[in-house]
């Protein structure tokens, strides 16, 4: 990169940073790339473990009385294990 580390005010990282940069700078696109993915996939990992919580907090009308969902969660396995849906899978891990 052409830059002294102890030039003075130029870049305030050890030698071995300037090193890493030049190499990344190489493949900015690459490793912007994969910070995104990761990004993307952290966020999908958290927004499903908090929809878990969620609807697990949550309350549904049956017969016209309040049910917390938590308590119909073990007939959905029930049902689960009987009749295998998709949708029902991420409810019930």
């Amino acid at each position: 990169m052409g830059v002294s580390p102890y030039a003075g005010n130029v870049f305030h990282e050890t030698p071995l940073i300037i090193y890493f940069f030049h190499f990344v700078n190489a493949y900015t696109e690459i490793v912007f790339m994969m910070a995104n993915a990761l990004t993307a996939v952290a966020l999908y990992i958290a927004v499903k473990e908090y929809n878990k919580i969620v609807i697990l907090s949550s309350s549904v009308r049956l017969d016209g009385e309040l049910v917390p969902v938590r308590a119909l969660v073990g007939p959905l396995k029930d049902i689960q294990r009987l009749f295998p849906k998709p949708l029902l899978s991420w409810l019930c891990a």
